[in-house]
């Protein structure tokens, strides 16, 4: 985990950027933006799992998995509660169950052979695969005999034309069901969020949310689209093989980590500040830089993202199908400092989807003293915090502003790298994990 902007192989840290971005936006204005609370069912969110109400009237509670380019919906639901709560929707869901299952890991152990085959390196990607093609194998022995499937979990697929109303709990909520569900404790779908927290509490858990939990083996195989499989490879490749990694803000992104070379600060400032700001033309006249402006809009009058454009023709140049991309953003008036990460897979039909994305933001006013001092320390930031303190014009004190949301900024930085490690981790860990839901 990165303790600051910098990937390693590189000089380039966008931390050192934020200083002079951050006096130079202190001179312009920027209204403050609330967002209304969504509305809520009530009473349900006091509970831990989902709920999904078919239009028969029949309600079902576990975990949302999303749904399908065909508007399927997936849901897992434990057996012992569809047993006690839904006996006929669970037998009618069984008659296909063991063929489906049966099916989804002949699949994939095709697929993995296949990679297998079309790959040379690196070695620890073989092993990988092999050790993975080897537990397919045994799954697939499993499912061959009369007991069939029997995980704790199964996963049923419903038609959205069937279904009256979903309720998706919040991230926290449905953190304590799976804690709850790893430690099978009973009647998790019945039980108030306070209740579970209880009892987690006695088994020794106090803090589910600081739990790693892995239910990936107790649900059967499930099927994966083509663009899906592309997305779980572009994954597996990108933790094993090269890296491609981009870095910047606005609308300037820059290559960072392996293959990159190292950057000028003096190079990368007109263009940060240029797509940082709407309009520069007198700070760039105070600068001595010309050709400051706006971003040019696209089509329906918003920005176009030439910079993520410019990732895309980088990485098919260098036949890599997949990169991941860091943006910081300032917000001055919220005295908040905002990093957006997105992984982006090249898919079987030559377009470009983001599989994976995050938002992270953190206040700007609050002290940290002990990555202030390794801002503070860095001798190429020690250069532009002394033009931050010779420029005019700001309020208050630019240095210390400046220190203070290059603090948060890189606290942002490590919440959303660790967000993307347990994202990469969950699909590294085994071939056979919930299928990766695709934005449309």
């Amino acid at each position: 985990m990165h303790n600051s902007l910098t990937v390693s192989g590189t000089h380039f840290s966008v931390s050192r950027l934020l200083p002079i971005l951050v006096l130079l936006m202190q001179v312009i204005p920027f209204p403050a933006q609330h967002l209304a609370a969504a509305a809520e069912p009530a009473g349900l969110k006091r509970f831990a799992v989902d709920f999904l109400t078919l239009k028969t009237g029949t309600q079902l509670r576990g975990a949302l998995l999303g749904s399908d380019e065909h508007g399927v919906v997936s849901m897992a639901v434990q057996r012992e509660w569809l047993t006690d709560r839904r006996p006929r929707l669970l037998a009618e869901h069984m008659r296909q169950e063991q063929a489906e299952a049966m099916q989804n890991a002949t699949i994939l152990s095709d697929r993995i052979q296949a990679w297998i085959a079309d790959t040379q390196e690196p070695q620890l990607k073989i092993a990988f695969l092999e050790t993975e093609l080897d537990r397919v194998r045994q799954t697939l022995r499993t499912l061959a005999k009369p007991a069939g499937v029997n995980t704790q979990f199964a996963v049923l697929h419903i038609p959205r034309r069937e279904i009256r109303t979903t309720f998706q709990q919040s991230p926290g909520n449905r953190q304590i069901a799976v804690v709850a569900w790893s430690e099978q404790l009973d009647n998790v779908e019945q039980r108030d969020v306070s209740d579970l927290l209880a009892e987690l509490s006695k088994n020794g858990i106090a803090d589910p949310a600081a739990e790693p939990v892995d239910l990936t083996d107790r649900v059967p195989p499930q099927s994966e689209t083509e663009h899906q499989w592309a997305a779980r490879q572009a994954i597996i490749d990108y933790h094993f093989g090269r890296k491609l990694n981009f870095q910047g803000t606005g609308g300037a992104l820059f290559r960072t980590g392996e293959g990159a070379k190292p950057l000028n600060l003096t190079q990368l400032l007109p263009q940060l500040l240029q797509t940082q700001i709407g309009s520069l033309n007198a700070i760039g006249e105070i600068l001595g830089e010309p050709g400051f402006g706006p971003q040019k809009p696209g089509p329906g009058g918003r920005a176009t993202d030439t910079a993520l454009a410019t990732a895309i023709a980088t990485a098919e140049k260098e036949m890599m199908d997949c990169f991941r991309v860091t943006r910081v953003e300032l917000h001055i008036a919220r005295r908040q400092a905002q990093v957006r990460q997105q992984f982006l897979v090249h898919m079987p039909d030559a377009t470009w989807k983001t599989v994976w994305q995050t938002t992270v933001t953190e206040d700007a006013s609050q002290p940290r003293p002990g990555l202030e001092q390794q801002i503070q320390n860095d001798p190429q930031i020690g250069q532009v915090l002394k033009l931050v303190g010779g420029l005019g014009g700001a309020r208050g004190n630019p240095v210390e502003t400046a220190v203070r949301f290059g603090g948060a900024t890189m606290e942002a930085q490590k919440t959303a790298d660790r967000q993307f490690f347990e994202f990469r981790d969950r699909f590294v860990r085994r071939l056979d994990s919930a299928p990766l839901q695709l934005s449309k």
